[in-house]
């Protein structure tokens, strides 16, 4: 997973919240984001999650907003009470056209923290 993580929370902020059974959304969690592309994001969180769990994510930048972006949680590290969390995002509930849409914005935000100074 290629990533950017030039102040990433000062320009993209995100919540996520764990899906169980039925896809039944828990409350908004609070996340850290560490590094982000257009295949998915590795995250800090105190929330614990489990492996191949889902998750409902919400990213706001300044221009852009993507709300109930679905992702699978592919990999746990654990450090004291905190977590980090590789997720890659999951499109097979997407039409083609809005799959194609949410990639299209998803590297237009990254384009821009690219271009993001140190």
């Amino acid at each position: 997973m290629s990533s950017h993580s030039c102040s990433l929370n000062d320009q993209l902020t995100l919540t996520f919240r764990p899906l169980h059974w039925y896809g039944i959304a828990l409350k908004n969690c609070p996340a850290t984001i560490n590094y982000f592309s257009t295949t998915g994001l590795q995250i800090t969180s105190l929330k614990p999650l489990k492996m191949n769990q889902k998750v409902s994510l919400h990213l706001i930048t300044e221009f852009h907003t993507l709300k109930q972006l679905r992702a699978e949680v592919i990999n746990i590290k654990k450090d004291q009470s905190e977590c980090l969390y590789e997720l890659k995002y999951c499109f097979d509930t997407l039409t083609e056209a809005a799959k194609n849409n949410v990639q299209d914005i998803l590297q237009i935000i990254e384009n821009s923290l690219v271009k993001m100074p140190n």
